[in-house]
């Protein structure tokens, strides 16, 4: 599973045990979550429990724009994707966030053979207020 910034914060507390593990499944579930620093990092205390928790979860933060003290993996979601991951087949992708972002990102897990129907986005854009749908 790959998820980047509000994607993260709306799935993992509402379904955790559901969505990573408790289907009796040997395949392992890594969730890969892209965000730009760490104050946009949600629930990882969470993710760290259900890492220790079952065997088959496993997590990775990647930060765009990293403090300097940070720990964790530096670098674009889509980047680290394609530097990892030879083989999206079977995988699920949850994407919310900048267009650049989801775009990019879907179109790396597409060529690595993720089905278009198991990619889940919402590319975060304006709208002005008299493009609004119902608007005059």
């Amino acid at each position: 599973m790959h998820s980047s910034g509000r994607a993260l914060a709306d799935v993992v507390p509402a379904e955790a045990d559901n969505i990573f593990c408790e289907q009796p499944i040997a395949a392992a579930k890594p969730l890969v979550a892209g965000v730009r620093s760490e104050r946009d990092v949600y629930h990882e205390h969470l993710l760290a429990g259900l890492a220790l928790r079952y065997d088959n979860f496993s997590y990775q933060i990647i930060l765009s724009e990293p403090g300097s003290e940070s720990r964790q993996r530096r670098g674009l979601l889509h980047q680290a994707l394609a530097e990892d991951l030879a083989d999206a087949a079977g995988y699920t992708a949850y994407l919310a966030g900048p267009p650049a972002m989801v775009e990019a990102t879907g179109d790396l897990l597409l060529s690595r053979g993720i089905a278009p129907c198991d990619i889940h986005a919402d590319a975060f854009r304006y709208q002005p207020l008299g493009r609004r749908a119902g608007m005059p």
